[in-house]
């Protein structure tokens, strides 16, 4: 059975290449910085975790929900091919108890804080704002699109960000998890405007703090799919 099968929706990214140092210590075992044309990138997104089940069960009060996290990109070679992955530096809810599961039996970094979203469409437009409380100042990342979505072209910069089919989570020194992600491909919105308001330094660390005053270098509005995220597989060689 799936460890977790949901929707996620509306997905808001903003894209910043920084120094491939800035997250090289944060590398599971086994997996390597994946580069597009030569850039190692960061990021921010918010999204709607929408009909969750964990293990085929609706938890009450935990079906419909935001998360906003910081994410860079990996590989892992597992002795034929190539996998494309993610790894986690930090994911926001307001769930405590998703919080304290994901952190004690996964070894995630999920912090939990009041959140909130706000979703506008018509013919013609689409917004998706996610938002976030850090010490009592309201974070957002906020993208204004075109209503018509469109597939991903081949070997473009949204597909690297997006083609992402498994998760990485460092363990230790010599064990990753690996996740296995299984979705339909997406179709993005062209973005019109965007607005982010982050304190990149108190959120996730000082060493992000360039990231305050840095403008993306992309912003992408993806609609979705459902989702299925496989039971957690480990990672020793």
């Amino acid at each position: 059975m799936s460890l977790l099968n949901t929707e996620w929706r509306k997905l808001a990214f903003a894209n910043y290449i920084v120094p491939p140092e800035l997250v090289e210590k944060h590398l599971p075992a086994h997996t390597k910085l994946d580069y597009f044309n030569g850039n190692c990138f960061v990021s921010l997104v918010g999204f709607q975790f929408k009909n969750v089940e964990v293990g085929g069960v609706k938890v009450p009060f935990h079906t419909d929900f935001e998360e906003i996290n910081l994410r860079f990109y990996v590989k892992h070679f597992d002795g034929a091919a190539w996998r494309k992955g993610t790894v986690f530096l930090a994911e926001i809810v307001d769930k405590p108890a998703l919080s304290v599961l994901a952190n004690s039996l996964y070894r995630e970094h999920y912090t939990t804080t009041p959140t909130r979203q706000e979703i506008e469409e018509d013919e013609t437009f689409l917004k998706a704002g996610y938002y976030w409380q850090l010490n009592r100042e309201w974070q957002h990342i906020i993208v204004r699109s075109r209503r018509l979505a469109s597939p991903v072209p081949e070997n473009s910069e949204s597909r690297f960000i997006l083609d992402r089919l498994y998760g990485y989570g460092k363990v230790n020194e010599k064990e990753s998890n690996e996740y296995h992600i299984s979705h339909s491909d997406w179709h993005t919105y062209e973005v019109e405007e965007y607005s982010i308001k982050v304190d990149f330094a108190k959120q996730f660390g000082a060493e992000f703090s360039m990231l305050s005053s840095a403008t993306p270098h992309s912003v992408i509005l993806a609609e979705g799919s459902a989702v299925t995220v496989e039971g957690v597989s480990k990672i020793t060689g």
